[in-house]
């Protein structure tokens, strides 16, 4: 019995519905963008830094404290013939509180070196996103532009198979025009294609596990198509003083300028305050005895630190001169390798229109002419898969000169990333 007959159209259709919406579909590609957030978000070097970052935070606010101040609880005066509390009116119950104040700034001056130190980790993790969106958008450039060159070499490969066949029907005809040597170099170069999607693909595979250190492996589907990716390019500046490199630099200097002051301020004394009350018992009378109420000030004496406290501000003196060689120099580099980026993808935009309005129509103008003087008996075999190579090849180049764009302009980006504003955690 036909069930559909014994169902309404209205229940047909939703269970129609329900099995559609329960039918497993295939997973979409993943794309660029996302494949930079989820290497962003599984970086176990931000998770560090993370980590780091808020242990200076959580170090700064216990440095601002005071030390815990101390209890002090003892028996003074007690006789050890009889270990009597009563006995002797010197005998004491004291009870003590000590505050202890560290030397001028120090309290301050810790709170804020473990802040630029906190700020600069902050600092760090953005240009590390700046260096993982780069490597990723390169290794992604690099398997798109094996990718694409796959397609043009097996497209170009459909052109040579049936220039072989164009070629064995030449030889198998009654003329016998075409010599044995055409139909050898014929499959010679059909080979040679083969020979170079291999090594391609073996290119793209190397890109694919190298893509994989940066991105869950989880997510790169078998058999995805990489297309390459048109990167829009970030607004320039004058100066590469903005790169989260660098400001994470500054940060860096202005903790050893406070760990310099820090040094400083350790020469001056620090010092305690001391409260201390004594309770007694009664004399031999009878007589309630007086408590006693002590206060007191404890201040260190510098009698031997000159030479450990002139070397320790010698010392950090020179790390604030390290500091400062180190900014210096990445300065340089960044401004350098700005320069380059800018230079190349400047060569390679005029490369690129050279091909677009030059040689690729050109170089596909001649494989079609060479084809058809060939089977014209007015060409020679050798001009036509010269003439097909010289296609194949440009558009190939084309391709390369299209990646290397690309790649050109994620290497500006990140030279161009500029800090974001701190928001306290």
């Amino acid at each position: 019995m036909d069930l559909t007959n014994r169902i309404s159209p209205g229940a047909y259709c939703l269970i129609l519905c329900w099995a559609l919406l329960l039918t497993p579909t295939a997973s979409a590609d993943l794309t660029l963008r996302d494949a930079v957030q989820n290497a962003i978000a599984t970086d176990p070097w931000l998770d560090r830094s993370r980590a780091s970052e808020s242990a200076f935070r959580n170090e700064a606010r216990a440095a601002g404290q005071l030390p815990d101040p101390k209890l002090t609880v003892a028996l003074a005066n007690l006789p050890v013939d009889s270990f009597s509390f009563s006995q002797e009116p010197m005998t004491q119950l004291q009870v003590g509180i000590t505050q202890a104040f560290p030397a001028g700034q120090t309290r301050s001056l810790r709170e804020e070196r473990l802040q630029q130190l906190g700020n600069s980790a902050r600092y760090e993790q953005q240009a590390r996103e700046a260096v993982v969106e780069h490597e990723v958008t390169r290794l992604w450039v690099e398997i798109a532009r094996a990718d694409e060159s796959i397609a043009i070499i097996e497209s170009s490969r459909q052109h040579f198979d049936q220039l072989l066949q164009v070629t064995r029907a030449r030889y198998n005809s009654a003329t016998r025009r075409t010599l044995q040597q055409d139909v050898i170099q014929a499959q010679l170069e059909v080979s040679r294609l083969e020979d170079r999607l291999l090594q391609l693909k073996e290119a793209r595979d190397r890109g694919v596990s190298q893509l994989g250190r940066w991105v869950e492996r989880d997510l790169l589907a078998r058999g995805q198509t990489f297309a390459l990716p048109e990167i829009e390019a970030s607004q320039s500046t004058d100066s590469v003083l903005d790169h989260p490199d660098i400001v994470a630099l500054d940060q860096q200097i202005e903790a050893a300028r406070t760990g310099l002051e820090l040094s400083r301020q350790s020469t001056k004394p620090g010092w305690s305050l001391s409260s201390n009350y004594g309770h007694r018992d009664e004399d031999f009378g009878g007589r309630a005895l007086p408590d006693f109420f002590s206060v007191g000030v404890t201040v260190d004496l510098p009698l031997f630190r000159k030479n450990r406290q002139h070397k320790e501000i010698e010392a950090a003196a020179q790390q604030v001169v390290e500091r400062e060689s180190n900014r210096f120099l990445r300065v340089r580099e960044l401004a350098a390798e700005r320069d380059e980026a800018m230079t190349t993808l400047n060569r390679l935009g005029e490369q690129i229109r050279f091909y677009e309005q030059s040689l690729l129509p050109q170089s596909s103008a001649l494989s079609r002419a060479a084809l058809a003087a060939y089977q014209s008996d007015e060409g020679d075999f050798t001009d036509v898969t010269r003439a097909y190579i010289t296609e194949l090849d440009t558009r190939v180049q084309s391709i390369r000169l299209q990646a290397e764009r690309q790649r050109a302009i994620a290497r500006l980006n990140y030279l161009n990333a500029a800090t974001a504003d701190l928001t306290e955690k």
